[in-house]
C-alpha cells in the first residue's frame, strides 16, 4: 500500500509523542493514560485544560460573540483524511458556493473550542488523548462554503450536520463519514486496526493502541470517534 503522505507525518509525530512520554504500546496499558499526570507529560493541553477535565465541575471555552449568516457553513477534514481532500472539494462544490479553502495546522486553542464539549462524555475517556494526539499540531483543511438555495428556515450548519455529515463507521452514501470518510477508512485499513494492520498506519491514527484495546473489548467493527 502507497502510504499517504498525511499518515508518514502522524506517524512520525505520533513516534516523537511515545518516546516522550516512555510508551511502549507493546507493554503499556493505554487504559491507564487517563490521568493528570500522562496528560501533562503529553504537551498536548495547557495546565489550565488539564485541570479542567480532571475536576468535577467543567469549565467550558466561551462561544464566540460574531454571528454568523444562516447559509454559512464550514467543514474541518480531520488530519488522517487531507490526503482525499480533493473528495471533499468536490462534495462541497457540487452542493455550495465554496467560498474559502486553506489548510491549518490544529494549535491547542483551537481544538479546544472545537471539541472541549465532546471530551467530557464518559465514552470518550479512554480515546480523547489519541484524538488529541491525531489533531493537536497536525495540518487540517478548513472549508467555508455558502448555501444559495432556498432551504426556509433550515441553517446551513444544521443541514450539513443532520443530512450530509453521517455517522463515523456507518456506511451511508453521498455523506461525507458515511462514503467518503467510510471508504478512505477501509483503503488505509482503519475499520480494523488488528494485527493485519500496517504497524505504520496503526501507530500514525492510534499511537497508544486505545482504538484497538477498546475494540478488542466489545462486539462488533471498530468505530474511530
Amino acid at each position: 500500500m502507497n502510504i499517504p503522505k498525511n499518515i508518514l507525518n502522524l506517524y512520525e509525530k505520533n513516534a516523537s509523542l511515545l518516546e516522550t512520554m516512555n510508551f511502549s504500546r507493546n507493554y503499556d496499558n493505554p487504559l491507564e493514560l487517563c490521568n493528570t499526570d500522562a496528560y501533562r507529560k503529553s504537551g498536548l493541553f495547557t495546565e489550565t485544560i488539564v485541570n479542567s477535565m480532571f475536576s468535577e465541575t467543567h469549565e467550558l471555552p466561551p462561544l464566540p460573540d460574531e454571528n454568523i449568516s444562516r447559509n454559512i457553513g464550514m467543514i474541518l477534514v480531520r488530519p488522517d483524511m487531507v490526503h482525499v481532500t480533493a473528495k471533499f472539494e468536490s462534495y462541497v462544490s457540487d452542493r455550495f458556493e465554496l467560498l474559502y479553502k486553506s489548510n491549518i495546522v490544529m494549535d491547542i486553542d483551537t481544538y479546544w473550542h472545537m471539541y472541549s464539549h465532546d471530551l467530557y462524555r464518559r465514552e470518550t475517556m479512554h480515546s480523547r488523548l489519541t484524538r488529541a494526539a491525531l489533531y493537536i499540531g497536525s495540518e487540517c483543511c478548513l472549508f467555508v462554503f455558502r448555501d444559495n438555495a432556498d432551504v426556509s428556515d433550515v441553517k446551513t450548519t444544521d443541514y450539513v450536520h443532520e443530512t450530509l455529515r453521517g455517522s463515523q463507521g456507518v456506511y451511508k452514501n453521498g455523506t461525507l463519514r458515511g462514503d467518503i470518510v467510510y471508504h478512505s477508512a477501509i483503503e488505509l485499513g482503519l475499520h480494523k486496526l488488528d494485527n493485519n494492520t500496517d504497524p505504520l498506519v496503526a501507530l500514525a491514527v492510534d499511537p497508544f493502541g486505545a482504538y484497538q484495546t477498546l475494540a478488542n473489548q466489545q462486539s462488533g467493527p471498530l468505530i474511530l470517534d
